[in-house]
């Protein structure tokens, strides 16, 4: 019956946070642009914030259930210096491939949530070595 009826999407869901999603234009533009602009020494927006971004597929029940939890991360950090983006790669597969994302039906790193600051990558979550396997933390 699921074949028939998918089911609910929890994309979307906001309420007070924001999760914006990106294509790859908008993400190298957002997220991977340089650390300052064309004025030496003046930094962009993207230097001085931490960019969260969610890496997910919309097959994957993991990642349904996960954007909730960064919609409301979002919203108990919108003060502070921090963007949240979502990034669907079933859609987008070219930006997974750049950060090395398996988004096969047997993968165990989706979803993936990496975090960057001034362009650059920081951490991701779940982390995993050279060869793709994740590593257990």
């Amino acid at each position: 019956i699921s074949l028939l009826v998918p089911p609910p999407r929890c994309y979307g869901y906001v309420e007070g946070g924001r999760v914006t999603p990106l294509n790859p234009r908008s993400f190298a533009a957002e997220v991977r642009k340089a650390t300052t602009d064309s004025q030496p020494g003046r930094k962009t927006a993207s230097c001085l914030t931490d960019d969260v971004v969610l890496f997910h597929v919309p097959w994957s029940d993991d990642c349904r259930y996960f954007y909730p939890i960064l919609a409301d991360l979002s919203k108990e950090h919108l003060k502070e210096e921090r963007r949240f983006w979502s990034v669907d790669l079933n859609v987008y597969p070219e930006v997974g491939a750049e950060l090395r994302i398996d988004t096969s039906t047997s993968s165990k790193q989706l979803p993936t949530v990496v975090l960057f600051h001034g362009g650059k990558e920081v951490r991701r979550l779940p982390p995993f070595d050279e060869k793709g396997k994740v590593i257990k933390t």
